[in-house]
């Protein structure tokens, strides 16, 4: 073999087929002895070669390291026993904790819904002295009113034949407000007058005279608080066509409707008229309102002054709501005011949820498709607000979590 690869004489010699040549041929190699054939096992053949018990020993080490006999070796034991008892004390702590959390708290809580402050539908005592639930477990709507009535409550206080009222009077009386700066507060927080806390004028109809301011604003509110105009409060053929018809009504029905805990989803306008103790609801601004001390002095206007009677009989007579029994809506009269047009069905596959659901009457008046477009839309609303609610919560926790850890 070495002749046949051999260069010829004079040429220098390729170093690759030089080692070729040098390297055993097929038939020049040490065989394996047939007994070991095939049954090579744990670093074992026919007894142990020295040379395979060199290779174990670099690979495994010697003495405690070796895990040729695999890793448990005769020198190998438990450790750190004492934290055993440790362990199975957390363990028993664990375990009187949830019984203890069991026995004296109110597991339901885990998955009742909650209302607007929070307090929890079907359960009887709530954080912060909150109502007694454990009657109401089904979650459901009402009127915000105080949302609901705000533009209409501008347009009437801050009127013209309001304006001239509160800031000019005629030759007969005074105006209801005495001082400069009472009557310059008024004129910028109605947007009349130009001023730092004014954008622009409020986007609502104004009137030349009482008369029609009154005609007006009766016609808008009896649509709110008298159930038989259910049908025309959503109709563009409306007094409140402008607000109530439209999508973007709905499409911030979180602001419109409260969250309550009623006794179930059948709870709404409707349930008044067989109820034997209704309540009533009379609206009043909020206390931060810029207008409150103009609602007020209007509502208290002297019986004497003929010229602010009209409006002032306004306030008093047509700002009152009907509101659901205290059985059927366990909170102040104000958070269980019906929405008038609006009821609700269970929400598929739970009973502790209700849904938007036009009434009948409704329906014929705005037809089948506007209606479940409209619901549809208030839905949407309704479930984005919760999506953001929870990763809120989600958001808070994890910037509280050192405490929980």
């Amino acid at each position: 073999a070495q002749a046949i690869l051999a260069p010829p004489l004079g040429l220098p010699q390729d170093p690759a087929r030089a080692a070729a040549a040098r390297r055993p041929t097929q038939q020049h190699r040490p065989r394996t002895p047939c007994c070991c054939r095939g049954t090579r096992a744990m670093g074992n053949c026919c007894g142990n070669r020295p040379e395979d018990q060199a290779d174990k020993d670099e690979k495994f080490g010697n003495g405690s390291k070796d895990l040729s006999e695999g890793p448990a070796a005769k020198t190998r034991g438990c450790t750190d026993i004492v934290w055993i008892p440790i362990f199975a004390a957390a363990w028993v702590l664990f375990l009187i904790v949830t019984f203890a959390g069991m026995l004296n708290g109110n597991p339901s809580k885990l998955y009742s819904p909650r209302d607007f402050s929070g307090a929890y539908c079907g359960v009887e005592e709530n954080w912060n002295n909150g109502p007694n639930l454990v009657n109401t477990p089904t979650l459901s709507f009402t009127m915000n009113v105080t949302s609901t009535v705000e533009l209409l409550m501008k347009q009437a206080v801050c009127s013209a034949p309001a304006a001239k009222v509160l800031t000019e009077g005629n030759s007969f009386f005074d105006p209801l407000l005495e001082t400069q700066e009472e009557r310059d507060a008024y004129l910028c927080n109605c947007c009349i007058q130009p001023c730092g806390g004014c954008d622009a004028s409020i986007a609502v109809e104004d009137f030349t005279d009482a008369t029609a301011l009154v005609d007006t604003m009766q016609a808008k509110l009896a649509e709110l608080t008298d159930f038989s105009n259910a049908a025309s409060l959503f109709s563009t053929g409306g007094a409140n066509a402008d607000m109530f018809s439209t999508s973007a009504f709905w499409e911030e029905a979180t602001k419109y409707f409260n969250l309550v805990c009623v006794t179930d989803c059948s709870v709404d306008y409707t349930t008044i008229d067989g109820a034997t103790d209704p309540r009533t609801f009379t609206y009043s601004p909020p206390k931060d309102n810029n207008l409150y001390a103009v609602w007020n002095t209007l509502l208290k206007a002297p019986s004497s002054n003929t010229m602010a009677t009209d409006v002032s009989q306004l306030l008093n007579s047509s700002f009152t709501f009907q509101a659901l029994p205290i059985s059927m809506c366990p909170y102040d009269p104000q958070f269980c005011v019906p929405f008038p047009g609006v009821q609700y069905t269970e929400l598929q596959g739970s009973s502790l949820y209700c849904t938007f659901d036009f009434a009948g009457e409704v329906v014929d008046a705005i037809g089948d498709v506007a209606a479940s477009a409209l619901e549809s839309i208030g839905v949407t609303s309704i479930t984005s607000a919760g999506v953001t609610e929870l990763g809120k919560m989600a958001g808070d926790f994890l910037s509280a979590i050192d405490a929980f850890i």
